[in-house]
């Protein structure tokens, strides 16, 4: 039901008051579409690219694994021999001046073969047990690999693991390779807003991916022909950074 109401000598109606103070309060409410329309179309003038870059250097640093692998048909005995012979490649390497920190026990296992008739493949009732025990040896001079290595086997080792080269302190490489993957990102965006025929405006985002630090994969030694420790090349490592950079379109 509608009411009338006298407001400065005339008759109203109340209904017509709401009215008019909804339409005015919506009219001044803001408007969240358009403006999430603008962010999105701002969002869309600009060009983003991906820049990588790499510093080469030579490893300073080697991990060498020197270990043992002893088969005998008592587990005691053959406890006792790994034991005795890892201590001696131990005294053996640090007699090099190895420092004590630097030689780490990166394996030790003891399993069971079952021996088995050649022929048949069934098994004979009797037991080989192995004991295999590895260390790790930081070669802070990789002109002394193959000094390591040869004082190791003398000392009883027949087993070499495994080689890694390394940068110990790849900061100034890093550095390097990331103005380069900056650099690279931009000329990317010049080279895409030359072809896009537009003009490149400022750098309005840039993030940095995982630097891929200097390693080098598993360099396995094969020590079964004799003739001592074989020679050691440790080539150059790269550092790699990549980045992600966003650049402004000019208007």
């Amino acid at each position: 039901m509608l009411k009338w109401f006298r407001l400065n000598g005339k008759f109203v109606m109340l209904a017509a008051l709401l009215v008019g103070v909804m339409a005015t309060a919506a009219a001044c409410a803001p408007q969240p579409a358009a403006a999430q329309t603008v962010e999105e179309n701002v969002a869309q003038n600009v060009i983003t690219v991906t820049g990588t870059g790499q510093a080469m250097g030579a490893p300073d640093v080697a991990y060498l694994e020197l270990g043992v692998d002893i088969a005998n048909n008592d587990l005691g005995e053959a406890m006792a021999e790994a034991n005795a012979t890892m201590t001696e490649v131990r005294d053996a390497i640090l007699a090099l001046n190895i420092a004590e920190t630097d030689i780490q026990t990166t394996q030790f296992n003891v399993w069971v073969e079952e021996i088995r008739d050649p022929s048949t493949g069934s098994p004979q009732g009797q037991r080989l047990f192995h004991v295999n025990n590895l260390m790790r040896v930081k070669v802070s001079d990789t002109e002394r690999i193959g000094e390591v290595i040869e004082a190791g086997m003398d000392a009883g080792a027949n087993t070499v693991g495994s080689l890694f080269f390394a940068i110990e302190d790849p900061d100034a490489l890093e550095a390097q390779a990331r103005a380069d993957a900056v650099a690279d990102a931009r000329a990317r965006a010049e080279q895409l807003a030359e072809a896009a025929g537009v003009q490149l405006g400022d750098l309005v985002n840039l993030t940095e991916g995982t630097p891929v630090f200097p390693l080098t994969g598993r360099v396995a030694l094969d020590m079964a022909q004799g003739g001592g420790a074989p020679p050691i090349s440790e080539g150059q490592l790269a550092v790699s950074v990549s980045v992600t950079a966003s650049f402004s379109i000019r208007q």
